[in-house]
C-alpha cells in the first residue's frame, strides 16, 4: 500500500506543452474555418432582409392600387403626384406620391392620408399614365422602391422597379 501510494503522489498530472500545442492548433484550425462560414451566415441573413422587406412593399403597393383601380368606375386624375379614383357609390379614393412616399385617401374611410409602405422603403419615380377609351379606364403606373437602411455596402442596398396596368371593371 506504500508503493501505490508514493506512485500516486510522483505521478505527472496536467498535459505537456506539446499536448498543449497541439490542442490549440487544433482550437485555431476550428476556429479558422468557422468563423469565416458564421460571418457569411450573419451577411446573407442582412441581404436577405434587405430584399424582401423591398419586395414585400412593392408587391403590397401594386396589389393594393390595382384593386382600388378594378374597383372604381372611372379615373378622374392620373400624373405625376397623385392617381384619383371615382368610386361606384360617388366617393373617391387618391393615391398621392410625396416626400418619398405613398398615401392613399378614401373620402368616405380614410379621410387623412395613410402610408402604405414602412419607414424601412422610400419610393421614387413615380408615374402613373391615363390610357383611357370611349369603353375602359385603363391605367398605367411604375414606380421605383428602394430601401431606406442607408448602408454604404453595396450588398445590402436593394431596389426595384415596379411597372403595372390595371383597368376600371364597373
Amino acid at each position: 500500500m506504500n508503493m501505490n501510494f508514493r506512485k500516486l503522489l510522483t505521478s505527472q498530472k496536467g498535459f505537456t506543452f506539446i499536448e498543449l500545442i497541439l490542442y490549440i492548433s487544433i482550437v485555431a484550425i476550428m476556429l479558422n474555418t468557422l468563423v469565416p462560414f458564421a460571418w457569411n451566415i450573419i451577411n446573407i441573413s442582412a441581404k436577405s432582409s434587405t430584399q424582401q422587406e423591398v419586395y414585400s412593399a412593392a408587391r403590397y403597393l401594386s396589389e393594393r392600387m390595382k384593386k382600388e383601380i378594378r374597383e372604381a368606375s372611372s379615373v378622374t386624375a392620373c400624373d405625376a403626384t397623385t392617381l384619383t379614383l371615382t368610386n361606384v357609390d360617388s366617393s373617391t379614393t387618391t393615391f398621392s406620391f410625396n416626400s418619398n412616399q405613398i398615401t392613399i385617401t378614401k373620402s368616405i374611410l380614410i379621410p387623412s392620408p395613410v402610408r402604405l409602405h414602412s419607414n424601412n422603403t422610400s419610393v421614387t419615380d413615380f408615374t402613373c399614365t391615363n390610357y383611357t377609351g370611349t369603353n375602359t379606364d385603363n391605367v398605367q403606373i411604375n414606380f421605383t422602391i428602394t430601401d431606406n437602411i442607408n448602408s454604404t455596402r453595396q450588398e445590402y442596398i436593394e431596389t426595384i422597379n415596379m411597372q403595372f396596368a390595371a383597368e376600371t371593371r364597373n
